[in-house]
């Protein structure tokens, strides 16, 4: 009797950190690193192989525009070519932290049918339910990102009327 062959999933893992702190070996960066390829293992004991086929990392760039982001472009690109099934990410701030982007990035997963993995958190993209579960969530991320700029315009202008 022939062995029935596994699935084959190409899988591109997206990993992103703000501060050059979270590159350190200990920091963010590794952790996701090591999320992502745990998943791959996971469902690839659940039956399909899942298969590293690239690894985009961003070291110390804001989630605020995809723009200024090298390796996201080059995800894109690979997305568009057809060289994923599934981009996976540990969380969706990881990808972006604004609402237009990110609906950019759905319509190109969706255009060229790859799907998304979110570890942290669960999206159905084929629901209206879904789709606003996700859109909330993005919305939440993008709100932290302007707070926490606000935040620091406000203390450097604190610091700078201070003399420091």
């Amino acid at each position: 009797m022939e062995k029935q062959r596994k699935k084959i999933v190409r899988c591109a893992l997206y990993t992103r950190v703000s501060t050059e702190k979270q590159v350190s070996p200990e920091g963010s960066l590794e952790s996701q690193k090591q999320r992502l390829r745990a998943l791959l293992k996971v469902r690839t004991d659940e039956g399909e192989e899942w298969r590293e086929a690239a690894l985009f990392t961003e070291e110390a760039k804001s989630g605020a525009h995809t723009a200024n982001r090298p390796e996201y472009m080059k995800m894109l690109a690979g997305i568009v070519a057809k060289q994923y099934d599934v981009v996976l990410v540990t969380e969706l701030s990881r990808i972006t932290r604004s609402i237009q982007d990110f609906c950019e990035l759905i319509h190109t997963l969706q255009e060229h049918n790859v799907q998304f993995l979110c570890l942290t958190q669960q999206f159905d993209t084929t629901s209206p339910h879904g789709r606003l579960a996700m859109n909330m969530l993005i919305s939440v991320a993008q709100f932290e990102r302007e707070l926490t700029g606000e935040r620091t315009r406000e203390n450097l202008y604190a610091r700078a009327t201070r003399g420091l």
